[in-house]
């Protein structure tokens, strides 16, 4: 096995796409990252059906959520313009993805996988 110089050994990379869709479980792998005592946030956030986002749990068993501003959904974006920044960044995307996974041997996000297929 290959040895990584100190600094690259103390990166974490992080999916986005996983703090929204399962912020408790990356949660818990910056913790072991970081050789930090876990903590349970399955106790300290939970998914709220009416705003669509995890939210923090306070004292009465509800969920708290960020203001209106915050967390919101936005509109769908045009498919010409979608494939034109695809198109842009696909020679950027491949060779992170080809320096994470070969190189470096890291979890490759979600989005990154997507956009180099």
């Amino acid at each position: 096995q290959r040895l990584l110089p100190q600094s690259l050994i103390q990166l974490l990379v992080l999916d986005g796409e996983q703090l929204v869709l399962d912020p408790v479980e990356l949660m818990q792998s910056v913790q072991r990252f970081l050789g930090l005592p876990l903590v349970d946030y399955s106790q300290l956030i939970r998914y709220d059906q009416k705003k669509g986002f995890f939210c923090a749990v306070v004292d009465s068993g509800k969920t708290r959520c960020l203001g209106p501003g915050k967390g919101r959904h936005y509109p769908a974006i045009v498919d010409a313009d979608r494939e034109k920044l695809q198109e842009y960044f696909l020679p950027h995307n491949l060779e992170l993805y080809q320096l994470l996974k070969e190189e470096l041997m890291f979890n490759i996000p979600l989005w990154l996988q997507k956009s180099v297929q």
